[in-house]
């Protein structure tokens, strides 16, 4: 058995310039903080996190603070994007302590599992949902007995079979918010009306068969904390860190309907005092629903709109059309909840024309706030798959994988266009007269202003891009 883990979310070592930059916010590395709760129910290793993105480290600052707690195993969390970071993280970890255990976790790493023991600072990947799989390796037991872990031996690569997923969430431990900078954490510029503010993450898997979406690691059924769960840790956060409103940062919020509608009756009977956003799928509300969650605390709505366009919306997956879009957006402002819709720019089919139709389409939906993305292959989707398929990557410079860069080549447009018409999506939508006094009318504090001057620099930081 080990006898420490430090648990890391890798500092930003290798970012290219973007509007993220700007607007973005800070949450808990999740997956890190299950992990650790369940060590500290189920092990007797002492654990902790170091959250070099939240404290702002520099790599070597946080080389030394991973170093000064003595680990006998590191696990390293990433994404794509910052996949790079964490890999040379891992290298320079290697270099001040040999003898520690490097072990990688994430989306990124799951869907390469063997890419990412090439690097010989890395010993293991935890694949899919990594609590039990790195408690497993933390109390001792041989690697070839656990399912779930990627290893090194004698020279080859070898993939245990997968661990099942967990299909009880309720029997994990609460996150291990202790062990996590709480003061440090903030939302996306424009997303919450009251401060402080916490992100939580209450569900795992998504019915969508979206060819963009990594939900082959978590499964294609929804998985969730019972309303229960949820409310009691509402209340927990309320009452131990002073939160304010809540960002849940799940896909789809409101699957199961009967879900959704428990837990709305426990927040209204709680009387706590937060409010509440959440994101889900237009197909997945209706007006009962919605006017339900309003009174329940919900403030703000986030739909996945992806396009303007039904030929690309069908030619994606998505499961909607532009119609299921218009009556979302019209049911949730009827029911006084503010608006917020994710566009993609740059999918396979797309054409100028069907971009220029997604652009035109965000400017005529009644939406208080709007997001663009420029489609991108992540590793564990369709999308990659055919973009590696048909020789349509541009590079594998993974920090490249924001959203904000074109990283494969489509057939019908050039990656310049593309590009264009990524930066003239923002400045339609946000640089709009009429758009522009409608949310000066409704700042009512000085967080408003601030959250307001971080996104208009972003957008101005977005459109110089083109001209790099």
């Amino acid at each position: 058995m080990y006898k420490t883990a430090c648990l890391v979310n890798p500092p930003w070592i290798q970012r290219h310039r973007s509007i993220w930059e700007e607007v973005e916010g800070r949450t808990p590395p999740f997956g890190l903080g299950y992990v650790a709760a369940v060590l500290e129910r189920d092990s007797r290793a002492e654990v902790s996190i170091v959250d070099a993105k939240a404290d702002g480290l520099t790599l070597q600052e946080t080389v030394q603070k991973i170093v000064g707690t003595s680990p006998d195993v590191v696990g390293i969390g990433s994404c794509t994007y910052d996949y790079t970071d964490g890999v040379t993280l891992a290298r320079m970890v290697k270099e001040n302590a040999p003898d520690v255990i490097t072990c990688f976790g994430g989306f990124h790493a799951s869907a390469l599992p063997g890419y990412t023991l090439d690097n010989s600072w890395v010993d293991y990947v935890v694949r899919g949902e990594g609590e039990y799989t790195f408690l497993e390796l933390i109390q001792g037991i041989s690697p070839q007995k656990i399912k779930g872990l990627s290893y090194k031996h004698h020279g080859d690569i070898v993939h245990n079979p997968n661990r099942l997923l967990i299909e009880n969430l309720d029997d994990l431990p609460r996150l291990s918010y202790h062990l996590l900078p709480m003061e440090k954490y903030y939302p996306t510029a424009g997303q919450c009306r009251r401060s402080p503010a916490a992100a939580m993450v209450v569900s795992r898997g998504c019915p969508g068969v979206c060819i963009f979406c990594c939900s082959s690691v978590t499964g294609r059924r929804i998985r969730q904390f019972s309303p229960e769960r949820i409310s009691d840790e509402v209340q927990f956060l309320v009452e131990h860190y002073g939160i304010r409103e809540i960002v849940f940062m799940d896909d789809t919020m409101t699957h199961p309907r009967d879900e959704m509608v428990q837990l709305c009756n426990l927040l209204i009977e709680k009387k706590c005092d937060v409010i509440w956003d959440c994101s889900t799928r237009v197909t997945a509300v209706d007006q009962s629903l919605l006017e339900l969650m309003k009174k329940a605390g919900c403030n703000q709505i986030s739909f996945g709109v992806e396009s303007g366009d039904d030929t690309i919306l069908k030619s994606i997956r998505k499961g909607h059309s532009v119609h299921h879009v218009k009556k979302a957006v019209t049911l949730a402002k009827k029911a006084g909840l503010e608006v917020r819709g994710s566009f993609i720019l740059g999918f396979p089919e797309d054409t100028e024309e069907t971009m220029k139709r997604t652009i035109a389409f965000s400017c005529e939906l009644d939406l208080d706030l709007a997001s663009f993305y420029i489609a991108t292959p992540y590793p564990g989707t369709d999308m990659f798959e055919w973009a590696e398929k048909n020789d349509r990557l541009l590079t594998k410079d993974w920090s490249l994988f924001d959203q904000s860069h074109c990283t494969m080549d489509i057939p019908h447009v050039s990656s310049e266009t593309v590009r264009e018409c990524y930066v003239k999506a923002w400045k339609s939508f946000y640089w709009r007269p009429s758009y522009l006094l409608k949310r000066v009318s409704r700042m009512r504090s000085a967080a408003d202003i601030v959250s307001a001057l971080r996104a208009v620099t972003g957008v101005v930081a977005v459109s110089k891009r083109v001209h790099e």
